[in-house]
């Protein structure tokens, strides 16, 4: 633990960022739930998505000058992995798609309800997800060691490089191929060691339910009307036009990955779909840990 010339608090913090917060509104919390740090300048270290939570750095005083150390360390996550649906943020507080592999025909009114072509989609649909909770195992193994990512449209990096606005004109056009943007850069990421911890289905209507409870907890400016209003469109109740979508079932996965700094589980998200020939998004994303000498 370091302490300042100045005073004996620890200036090194771990402090847990709560869903919906961003890690500024964390650190503003942080002062005012400790007015002894009131006279200290703060900063934290490592970012957070808003909907993510965990732990979160917090340095005061003169270590604030080796917050680009505190960036990179080694980190630990458990994430839930949802297949079957897109958005352009790869987590819930982005604009959603289904993928059509699980619901092909479905909105399009193809198929009489109860018929031949309707019991072909239920068993081509069974098949994916038969194939994503069996063989996800061994998939993830492909992630470890020294891998390249390409962060999400949607991050920190390259929102401070391109410009939110560059990234929501790209995104309405197409979410899907972000990865072949022309301002999209790979970067060398490591994962020590990613397991599958445990594997479920959910139906749409509870997809549903957790979006319209995470999203209200965000504020400032991401969007939120319009990703929500995009969500019951797609997820509708069982009043809505769209009540046999709200029935399926969609394969989740829980993780949990040791991984380098700039490591994104949203991207790892996106990565697991592709891999599986469909979608996938981070549900839920938790930081369990940071490997820093500051430990005790």
């Amino acid at each position: 633990m370091n302490e300042d010339r100045k005073t004996d608090l620890p200036l090194y913090i771990e402090t847990n960022k709560r869903v919906g917060e961003t890690p500024l509104e964390c650190l503003n919390r942080f002062k005012l739930d400790n007015p002894l740090y009131k006279d200290l300048p703060l900063t934290y270290a490592g970012r957070l998505d808003p909907l993510a939570e965990g732990v979160l750095v917090i340095l005061a005083g003169e270590k604030r000058l080796e917050k680009e150390k505190y960036n990179y360390c080694d980190k630990e996550y458990t994430a839930d992995i949802l297949f079957g649906i897109n958005t352009d943020t790869h987590d819930y507080l982005g604009l959603a798609d289904l993928s059509e592999e699980f619901v092909k025909d479905f909105t399009k009114g193809g198929g009489v309800e109860g018929g031949e072509g309707e019991v072909l989609k239920e068993e081509m649909k069974d098949k994916i997800k038969e194939k994503i909770l069996s063989g996800v195992d061994s998939e993830v193994k492909k992630f470890v060691g020294d891998i390249k990512q390409i962060p999400p449209l949607f991050s920190s990096k390259n929102i401070a490089v391109l410009g939110l606005d560059r990234i929501k004109d790209f995104c309405k056009k197409t979410f899907s191929d972000e990865k072949n943007a022309v301002f999209c850069t790979t970067k060398d990421v490591k994962v020590y060691e990613m397991e599958v911890t445990g594997k479920r289905e959910v139906a749409g209507s509870e997809i549903l339910e957790e979006v319209l409870q995470k999203i209200p907890l965000v504020t400032g400016s991401f969007r939120q009307k319009e990703i929500t209003e995009r969500w019951k469109e797609i997820l509708r109740d069982s009043n809505g036009d769209n009540s046999h979508i709200s029935n399926i079932k969609f394969p989740v996965i829980s993780l949990r990955i040791k991984c380098s700094g700039g490591f994104y589980v949203r991207a790892l998200a996106r990565d697991l779909g592709e891999a599986f020939g469909t979608s996938a998004i981070a549900s839920r994303i938790k930081r369990t840990k940071i490997f820093s000498e500051n430990q005790n």
